[in-house]
């Protein structure tokens, strides 16, 4: 008999409070990541869910045999920082894993995304709930002398999808002005203008208002300011643990052994 979770748990060990988190959870079971993949066909349970905790070659290799056993997959990405001294990881892997779990209909997320940060849930919760109108832009702005890495791109388009899902907008296009317009730019101007080092903005303009998310990555801490025809609000926000959040909402889909993982960064939903 399964237990509740039965997730597998495969680490490498580069982070060992991750490790730590990860394995105080119930119905996880863990692999070493320097443990040959054979033994995965001698598993006494099929998993629910495998969490990978690998980089490198050494996830290639562990993927590929996953992929084999079509097991669902969730790849843990924490974020590394520039003072780490790791360089920027190929995102050639993301398209690859996307493209093979589409083929066989695995759920398949990244770990370590933005999605479930407070501030952008609730830029979500305003464009399902039709508050800001026909969208016309999503854009990200960054603070003072930051160049986002590859991974940081990655995560900011991931939001940026995910926020337009089941609308027409996307970035880049122009934003109609005009006196029917008083202010659109107002909020994006004043924050873009205080920006601070490792600060983010994430920008929404629609036909019946604005709103600005204004955070600290990869934390959240922060706040979203909306103007909503003539109503503006302000809502702060504090720091999170994402990548807790993230784990709490997998551990709650791989118990129901949902297909569709919402608010986690899937590679292949069609809700992004």
């Amino acid at each position: 008999m399964q237990a509740e979770n039965d997730i597998l748990f495969i680490d490498d060990g580069s982070e060992p409070s991750f490790g730590r988190s990860v394995l105080a959870r119930p119905g996880v079971f863990s692999l070493s990541a320097s443990a040959p993949p054979l033994p995965l066909a001698d598993m006494p349970v099929r998993p629910r869910c495998v969490l990978l905790h690998v980089a490198g070659e050494a996830r290639a290799q562990w993927l590929r045999e996953l992929l084999r056993h079509k097991w669902p997959i969730a790849c843990a990405w924490p974020d590394t920082t520039i003072a780490d001294g790791a360089p920027d990881d190929d995102l050639r892997w993301l398209e690859q894993l996307a493209a093979a779990t589409s083929k066989r209909h695995l759920p398949a997320c990244v770990l370590g995304a933005w999605r479930v940060l407070p501030a952008l849930a609730s830029l979500k919760e305003l464009i399902s709930g039709g508050c800001l109108g026909e969208l016309y832009l999503l854009s990200w702005a960054w603070g003072k002398a930051a160049v986002p890495s590859r991974r940081q791109q990655w995560l900011a388009d991931d939001v940026l999808s995910w926020l337009a899902a089941g609308t027409t907008a996307c970035s880049g296009l122009n934003i109609p002005r005009g006196s029917d317009r008083p202010g659109v730019d107002s909020i994006f101007e004043r924050s873009l203008a205080s920006l601070g080092t490792g600060e983010a903005l994430c920008r929404i303009v629609g036909s019946a208002g604005q709103a600005v998310a204004r955070l600290r990555l990869p934390v959240g801490a922060g706040c979203v300011e909306s103007v909503l025809g003539a109503r503006r609000r302000r809502q702060e926000f504090a720091a999170v643990n994402g990548l807790d959040l993230e784990l709490t909402l997998l551990w709650r889909f791989a118990s129901r052994e949902l297909k569709n993982w919402p608010a986690l960064a899937m590679l292949n939903d069609d809700g992004r």
